[in-house]
C-alpha cells in the first residue's frame, strides 16, 4: 500500500519514530531500522494504530 502511494503521489516516508518520541510524554519502546510504529494495547498501553508519515516530495 505505502509503495504504490510512494508510486502514484511522489511521497517519501518519514521518520515516524524519531517525530513520536519528539512529542510523548514518556518514551515509547519501538524497534529499530523502520519508518513506521506499530502500537499495541499490550505492550504501549495506547489503542493498536499503525502511523507511517508521509511528506510530497517537491
Amino acid at each position: 500500500m505505502l509503495a504504490l502511494a510512494q508510486e502514484r503521489h511522489e511521497l517519501e516516508l518519514l521518520d515516524t519514530p524519531a517525530v513520536l518520541g519528539g512529542v510523548t510524554a514518556a518514551p515509547l519502546p519501538l524497534p529499530e531500522g523502520t519508518t513506521h510504529v506499530q502500537l499495541w494495547p499490550h505492550r504501549h498501553g495506547t489503542d493498536a494504530m499503525f502511523i507511517q508519515l508521509l511528506r510530497r516530495r517537491p
